[in-house]
């Protein structure tokens, strides 16, 4: 990149970050981004750590310019850690989320992630490199109700969007490419050992259920709190809807909220209906026995 388009960059970085009026800036950065978003980037973002990032896709060049993917959603999750707990990032990607748990549970927590894509694991991995980080566990797996193996999909168009959140595990009703034979884990084999689990964010393209499925043991018993996204587009190709879902963890013993943001720091939580199903929605599951408040 040449000076002109690296102090661009610079520029149009430190206006998405610091200016207060979120409005434009989305559309601001997408014009420049033959510019300012066509190279790979280490800096530090979030809370400091720093990330190794390609700006030429979508979630990587939004946590550069804003600092967070879903700054709102990312700050919430952020406000549920404490020092000394078990956290689980289920379709950690490049590994923000899993980032923040780290430094906010401190040494004497656990960060368990799992990314079966790999270029994304192996970002993910630099990252915590990058930050000397000992407190995370990094699978390169998906999660499922069952172990094994399974193939990982990319739609055309999250591929021409440049979005390397997409891979998911079934075919959706677009086309789809296979892109790689992954291992596949149950969260209950994986925790059998562990003595808490506070925290679980999902992030799966449609395999929510699956993995919560694969976790119910441990969801029994440690009563965490759950942050998963919920879409029904996505949900389909799996052969069930987010009202499968909601009414799984009801079962449980959980009540549901969608998370809706504000501006660009905070969400709030309203109660989710178990009868109407999700759009590209993220629910907050808080055990009844195990109440959290913020």
């Amino acid at each position: 990149m040449n000076t002109v388009h690296h102090a661009l960059r610079t520029a149009v970085r430190l206006y998405a970050t610091h200016f207060p009026i979120d409005r434009g800036k989305g559309r601001l950065i997408q014009v420049l981004k033959q510019q300012i978003a066509q190279s790979t980037v280490v800096d530090a973002v979030g809370l400091g750590y720093r990330m190794e990032l390609d700006l030429s896709e979508y979630i990587q060049r939004s946590i550069y310019f804003f600092g967070y993917y879903e700054r709102g959603l990312a700050l919430y999750f952020q406000s549920l850690l404490r020092p000394g707990m078990v956290v689980v990032d289920a379709g950690a990607n490049v590994g923000q989320y899993s980032l923040i748990a780290s430094q906010s549970v401190g040494n004497q927590g656990v960060v368990y992630a799992f990314e079966p894509e790999p270029g994304n694991f192996a970002r993910f991995s630099r990252n915590l490199g990058l930050n000397d980080i000992q407190n995370v566990r990094l699978f390169r797996s998906a999660l499922d109700e069952k172990a094994g193996s399974a193939t990982l999909f990319l739609s055309e168009e999250q591929r021409a969007a440049h979005n390397a959140g997409g891979f998911a595990l079934r075919h959706r009703e677009d086309a789809t490419t296979a892109v790689a034979e992954v291992n596949v884990l149950r969260l209950d084999s994986v925790l059998e050992e562990t003595t808490r689990f506070d925290l679980m964010k999902i992030d799966t393209e449609g395999a929510e259920l699956n993995v919560l499925r694969g976790a119910a043991a441990s969801l029994a018993r440690f009563k965490p709190c759950i942050l998963l996204e919920a879409d029904d587009h996505n949900t389909a190709s799996f052969g069930y809807s987010t009202l499968d879902i909601k009414r799984f963890l009801a079962e449980l013993g959980y009540s549901l909220f969608r998370a809706e943001e504000h501006g660009r720091n905070s969400v709030s939580l309203v109660p989710a209906s178990l009868d109407i199903k999700e759009g590209y929605s993220t629910l907050v599951a808080f055990h009844r026995e195990r109440p959290q408040t913020n």
